[in-house]
Formats: C-alpha cells, sequence, structure tokens
C-alpha cells in the first residue's frame, strides 16, 4: 500500500526503502513550532512576573484577546445599565432609592414569615412599580386564606393579575348564584341530633 503511494521503494536485494525520509524524521509542523515559540515566550514572560492567569496553547493570545472583547462588546450591548447616562447623581440617587424600597419589600415579606425562596418569586420590576402598599394589600388579601407559603400560588396570582378584595356584599351574591334551586336545608334541633347521636337528652337547669 505504500509503495502505491510512492513512500516506499522495494530496492533488487529485497530491502524496503523509505523516500524522503528526511521529511518525516525530527521535523515538525508549523503548528507545532508556534506552540513551542509561545510555550517558550510564556517562560520568559514569568520570569519577568508579568503574566497573570493560564494563556491557552489553543489560540494565539491576539484571537482570545479579539474574542474576550467581542463577547465583552455584546454583553455590554445588551445590558442597560451599562449604557452612558447623562447624569451621575440621578443614576445614585435613583440607585438607593431603589436598594430602600427593595429593604421594605423584604422587611415586609419577612414580617409575614415568607421563606427565601417565595421572596425571590414575589420580588420583580413589576412589583417595584406598583409599591410597597399594593403588595401590602395582596398579602393581606391572601391572609384571609391562611398562610402565606401554602397560599403562594394564590399571593402571585393576585399580584400579577391584580385582584381585587371583594366586598361583603359581593361574596354573598356570588356565593347566592352558586346555590342549588331545589336545595332545602334541614333544620334539625339539639333534642334531634342528641338522639341521633345517641346521647341522652340534656337536663333542664
Amino acid at each position: 500500500h505504500f509503495m502505491n503511494l510512492g513512500l516506499i521503494e522495494q530496492l533488487e536485494s529485497g530491502a524496503m526503502y523509505m523516500l524522503q525520509i528526511q521529511n518525516f524524521i525530527g521535523r515538525s509542523s508549523t503548528e507545532g513550532d508556534r506552540k513551542r515559540e509561545y510555550r517558550q515566550k510564556i517562560n520568559q514572560e514569568k520570569l519577568k512576573g508579568q503574566v497573570s492567569g493560564h494563556l491557552s496553547d489553543i489560540r494565539p493570545p491576539e484571537i482570545e484577546i479579539e474574542l474576550e472583547l467581542e463577547k465583552e462588546i455584546y454583553i455590554n450591548s445588551e445590558n442597560p445599565k451599562n449604557k452612558p447616562v447623562d447624569n451621575v447623581d440621578n443614576v445614585d440617587k435613583s440607585k438607593k432609592e431603589e436598594f430602600v424600597n427593595s429593604t421594605d419589600y423584604i422587611k415586609l415579606l419577612k414580617s409575614n414569615n415568607l421563606s427565601e425562596e417565595n421572596i425571590k418569586k414575589i420580588l420583580s420590576p413589576d412589583i417595584y412599580k406598583r409599591g410597597v402598599d399594593y403588595l401590602k394589600e395582596k398579602i393581606d388579601m391572601t391572609l384571609v386564606k391562611g398562610d402565606l407559603n401554602a397560599n403562594i400560588g394564590y399571593l402571585l396570582g393576585a399580584l400579577k393579575n391584580d385582584w381585587k378584595v371583594q366586598s361583603k356584599k359581593q361574596e354573598k351574591s356570588n356565593i347566592t348564584k352558586t346555590r342549588f334551586h331545589n336545595f332545602k336545608s334541614a333544620t334539625y334541633t339539639e333534642e334531634q341530633l342528641r338522639k341521633a347521636a345517641g346521647l341522652p337528652a340534656r337536663k333542664a337547669r
């Protein structure tokens, strides 16, 4: 097979002779030369004490620097916080207000014994926009149902869909709508109930 490729030649004596052997022994590829030079450069820089971190043997440092810059530019373009701002004082003031507001929200939620996980579910930019009073209203509405952690789904629904607290009149009208039309509740006296339960009649005082 090697003879067909022209890599080996068979002499008349039967000995095999490898053609262009000098091209295959002791030579390295250009990639190998590049890596060797690069490692040597790293060692020299280490001696000077100017290298920090790990330098890659896979790519030349110029390509890595370009890739890092491209990533940074992409991240900065996607992140509106990194956009230039006209007035630095306004930014500082808004950040302070945001921090104060977030601590108010967290205090409110922790005072109602909400777990850290549920606090993270609740806090969002939308909640911050609506205000602490809005959150308090929805918490009070949920507390009627019971424990906040047990009713976290209800609270999240109330916050997301802006559910309103119904007045007693509205609740009664909703209840009457759900009643059966042909159902009559039975009224029993205490004596009848005791007798049905097999208890002795109550003595008069």
